[in-house]
């Protein structure tokens, strides 16, 4: 375990750490009663009841717009619910077609997904990376716990890594096994914990995301936090928050903001990363994608800038997927030299459901 390199640091830390728990505890306090399934949350309250009871009951809203006439609104309230919609049913799409640890950890199903990797850089060199990540719902415990497994799954090698990811920096090679607990599962709130082990260390978390519109129907905003502690590290409180929003029916852009606080760093390494999803068909998309990546020790500094175009596509079977990413970074443990490298990497999902939600209601071609 790294000491803190200054009063300054370490009162940071404890105030970001202390901060995230507890508004974690008090927001999942609200919605762990809520109903088992995945079901839309009950909104935080912002009245007592006692106020709740003095408002007027009946909405002044819903008369018809003039100039348009009774036909054209409902031809408005339609658009506007598809538009509120569509956000996150497309982000939903792209976090299981890219597959985006954070979506992957709320998905409640059974499945098993294995991966091939092998990747090369010039800096780097050549390195393969098998994995595995298997996920067993337990629906006779009202569909609230899983059982997970999983070794070389979140943590890629070098060639295909960033210095900061949502990836978990403590699983490495090493097989881990865990089970997790859901306390509200819902389109606007997730709240879980989880415990498991490896060979060399034990953990046990709480994770919190919310949804929420951002600016206007158009946007959405999201943020997730996640607090662990690992036996051989100490604790770790990941943080990250979303801005996204659909462009058409084939776009898709997001920028993710992300700092971690941990008693094995020094610093505070944090990213700024912007992707933008075309979707070419049901089997295929583009991402392009520019990250930054930053640190605050020894001073503040610029670690790595990547760019990166990743192309997946169905091979031969809905549950097969082939991706071939080359990129270019510029590593400052380099001195800032070019990197060029290339990911291929294949994928057999066993539990895909072709007839996700997400499919039908957003990517019609």
């Amino acid at each position: 375990m790294h000491t803190f390199s200054s009063p300054l640091i370490a009162l940071i830390r404890f105030l970001a750490t202390t901060a995230c728990t507890i508004g974690v505890l008090l927001i999942s306090g609200h919605v762990c009663a809520q109903e088992s399934g995945n079901q839309e949350e009950s909104p935080v309250p912002i009245l007592t009841r006692e106020q709740a009871e003095s408002l007027q009951m009946e909405s002044t809203q819903g008369e018809e717009i003039p100039l348009l006439g009774e036909k054209g609104g409902v031809v408005l309230d339609d658009m506007q619910e598809r538009g509120s919609k569509l956000v996150s049913y497309f982000a939903k799409w792209v976090d299981s077609f890219f597959d985006d640890p954070r979506y992957l950890v709320e998905e409640n199903r059974s499945r098993i997904k294995i991966k091939l990797a092998l990747g090369y850089s010039e800096l780097y060199d050549f390195e393969f990376q098998p994995g595995v990540d298997i996920r067993l719902n337990l629906p006779q415990l009202e569909n609230r716990f899983n059982i997970f497994i999983s070794a070389n799954d979140d943590s890629d090698f070098d060639v295909d890594s960033n210095p900061i990811s949502n990836a978990d920096p403590n699983s490495g090679e090493e097989l881990t096994v865990g089970v997790r607990y859901f306390l509200a599962l819902g389109e606007r709130y997730n709240v879980s914990v989880d415990t498991g082990l490896s060979l060399s260390y034990v953990f046990a978390g709480l994770r919190y995301r919310h949804l929420h519109q951002f600016l206007s129907t158009d946007w959405n905003g999201r943020f997730t936090n996640r607090l662990r502690y690992y036996s051989d590290d100490g604790w770790e409180n990941r943080a990250s928050y979303d801005v996204e929003r659909a462009l058409g029916e084939r776009f898709f852009l997001r920028t993710t903001l992300t700092g971690i606080v941990a008693q094995r760093f020094d610093g505070v390494p944090a990213s700024a990363v912007a992707k933008l999803y075309q979707v070419l068909n049901i089997d295929r998309a583009l991402l392009y994608e520019v990250g930054v990546f930053t640190n605050t020790e020894p001073e503040f500094e610029l670690t790595d800038l990547q760019l990166r175009l990743r192309y997946r596509q169905r091979f031969y079977r809905d549950w097969l997927v082939v991706e071939v990413a080359p990129q270019v970074s510029f590593p400052n443990e380099f001195d800032n030299e070019t990197n060029l490298g290339l990911v291929v990497k294949l994928e057999a999902d066993f539990g895909y459901l072709k007839d996700l939600k997400a499919y039908e209601s957003v990517l019609k071609f």
